[in-house]
C-alpha cells in the first residue's frame, strides 16, 4: 500500500510567477472566487487560502504502485494552483470545459490551453506545476503512480530517465485504457485487481512514450482495454488448462500475430511470458495458505506435473515448492 508520505500537495495560493513572461495588456487578472473540489475517490482539504477548497471521502482505488482517483471541480469566476508529488500525477478531463487554462512545471513556459473531454495532463514525480483555470465546471480522474511502477511497466533497466511535462494534450489510448478503469471501479466493490494492474500499466506505457520516455521492448501496437480483459480474465480462469496462442488472439479479435505484438505492447511481456507468472503466483499462494498436495498444486496451476512445477518455481522464485511452504508457513507463525 501507497504510504502517507507519497500523497500530492496540494496548495491554491496564487502563483505570482504564473503570468510572468506575459505583456502586462495581456495578463489576465482572475476575480475574487471561490474553488470548490470534491474529490469522489479520495479527499484533499485545504484551507487558508482567498480560494477556499473543501472535499469529501467516499472512496478510493489503491493498488501496490499506483492509486486512481475520480474528482471534480467547479470555479466560479477563476482558480489557482500549485501541485507536486513524489509520485507521477496523470489526468483525463471526463467532463466539462473550462473557458481558460494555463500552466507552467518549474518556473518554466507558459502552456496556455483549454480543458476539454478528453484533454490529458501528466506531471512527472518530483516537478512543480503551478497553473490557473478560469470558468467552468469538470470533472477528471486521476491516476498517480510511483517511479518503481514506471520502471517495471516499462522495463526500464534501472537507470532514471525524466518524462516532459502534458498539459492538456490529446492521448486517446491512455483516455480509453483510464476511462475502462474507472468504469470498473465504479460498477464493482471490488474490482478485480489483476485486470487494474493490467490496464494501469498498459496505461503508463502510453503515457509514458506520450512523454518521450525511452524504454527497452516497444511495441508500438496495443489492445482495447475491453480485449485486454477478456484475455485476462480467460487466463484468470483457465490457467489450468492447456491455453493457445490462438484461443486468446480469438478472445481478443485479432489473429495470433497482431495479438502477440498488441499484448506485449500494452503489457511489456509476452502472453506466454503472463500465463507462467501468473502461475507461479497463484502455486505460491497455495503453497502458502492451504494443504493441497504440491501435485495437486501443480495441477490446478496448469503446470504438467510435479516435477515440472518445481523446475519453474525454483528458476523463479529461487527455491523448490517444498522449500516455500516450510518458509511461509514458519513466517505466518511468528
Amino acid at each position: 500500500m501507497r504510504p502517507d508520505s507519497g500523497c500530492p500537495h496540494h496548495r491554491l495560493e496564487p502563483p505570482q510567477a504564473l503570468f510572468r513572461d506575459r505583456p502586462r495588456s495581456e495578463k489576465r487578472q482572475l476575480p475574487s472566487s471561490k474553488c470548490c473540489t470534491r474529490n469522489l475517490l479520495d479527499v484533499q482539504v485545504s484551507r487558508g487560502s482567498p480560494l477556499a477548497q473543501h472535499g469529501r471521502n467516499l472512496q478510493r482505488l489503491e493498488l501496490s504502485g499506483f492509486t486512481l482517483y475520480l474528482s471534480r471541480a467547479q470555479a466560479f469566476g477563476g482558480a489557482r494552483y500549485h501541485t507536486a508529488s513524489d509520485w507521477h500525477q496523470a489526468s483525463v478531463t471526463r467532463t466539462g470545459a473550462s473557458h481558460y487554462s494555463a500552466s507552467r512545471t518549474d518556473g518554466g513556459p507558459l502552456i496556455e490551453r483549454p480543458d476539454r473531454p478528453g484533454s490529458v495532463s501528466l506531471t512527472p514525480a518530483g516537478r512543480e506545476r503551478a497553473g490557473v483555470m478560469e470558468g467552468g465546471s469538470l470533472s477528471f480522474i486521476r491516476l498517480e503512480f510511483s517511479d518503481d511502477f514506471l520502471m517495471d511497466a516499462c522495463q526500464m533497466d534501472g537507470s532514471r530517465q525524466s518524462m516532459i511535462p502534458i498539459y492538456n494534450d490529446r492521448s486517446e489510448k491512455f483516455r480509453v485504457l483510464i476511462e475502462r478503469m474507472t468504469e470498473l471501479s465504479e460498477i464493482a466493490e471490488r474490482p478485480p485487481v489483476i485486470v487494474m494492474e493490467q490496464l494501469a500499466i498498459a496505461a503508463v506505457r502510453n503515457l509514458a512514450r506520450e512523454a518521450r520516455l525511452e524504454f527497452g521492448r516497444h511495441d508500438d501496437a496495443w489492445m482495447h482495454p475491453a480485449a485486454l480483459q477478456r484475455v485476462v480474465d480467460r487466463i484468470e480462469a483457465e490457467m489450468h488448462e492447456d491455453l493457445s496462442l490462438a484461443l486468446l488472439a480469438q478472445d481478443a479479435g485479432l489473429s495470433i500475430s497482431a495479438f502477440v505484438r498488441a499484448f506485449r505492447g500494452s503489457t511489456g511481456v509476452s502472453p506466454g511470458e503472463y500465463l507462467i507468472r501468473r502461475r507461479i503466483f497463484r502455486a505460491s499462494k497455495l503453497l502458502a495458505g492451504s494443504s493441497l498436495a504440491i501435485k495437486e498444486i501443480a495441477r490446478t496451476c496448469g503446470f504438467a506435473t510435479h516435477a515440472h512445477l518445481t523446475n519453474v518455481f525454483r528458476s523463479r522464485m529461487g527455491e523448490p515448492p517444498a522449500s516455500h511452504r516450510r518458509l511461509s508457513r514458519a513466517m505466518s507463525r511468528t
